[in-house]
């Protein structure tokens, strides 16, 4: 297994005023090493997930953590500054004890898929014709996911 980036040594670093630089690499650029190499990409802490073969070594809290904190809810189409993160935070002060872990990982694949708003989802189900891609991809990471927890 690959020796995992700390956010100093990322290959991708993030600029004082959030911008990734313009001479950075593209995060995106999926890995020779995986069998199916254009379906993957690079995470903020150095992890090579794999939509179509998601592995429970690729998936660290830290990236989870980060990506939804500057995940906005609805594709950023709320009347105030709303993470996915703070969302999760609210969802587990509102729930019983026994579902708090539950909550905070409710969205977590959206670490990985961004918040598509569920109007979205829903058509992208209905142009596959009953078969929801999407979800399929989504189920597989959130499986993954909470193995790892």
């Amino acid at each position: 297994m690959p020796k995992k980036n700390t956010p100093s040594s990322n290959p991708n670093p993030v600029t004082p005023n959030n911008s990734i630089p313009p001479s950075n690499p593209d995060p995106v650029t999926p890995s020779p090493s995986k069998t199916i190499a254009d379906t993957a990409f690079t995470t903020h802490f150095g992890n090579e997930v794999n939509f179509l073969e998601p592995d429970i070594d690729e998936i660290d809290i830290r990236d989870i953590a980060h990506a939804l904190a500057r995940e906005s809810r609805w594709g950023g189409h709320t009347n105030i500054k709303w993470s996915v993160a703070q969302h999760s935070i609210l969802v587990y002060s509102l729930v019983p004890e026994e579902f708090n872990l539950e909550a905070l990982l409710h969205d977590a694949t959206e670490t990985y898929t961004k918040d598509l708003p569920t109007p979205l989802k829903r058509a992208i189900e209905h142009l596959s014709k009953g078969t929801n891609v999407f979800s399929f991809i989504e189920n597989k990471l959130d499986q993954v996911i909470r193995k790892k927890v």
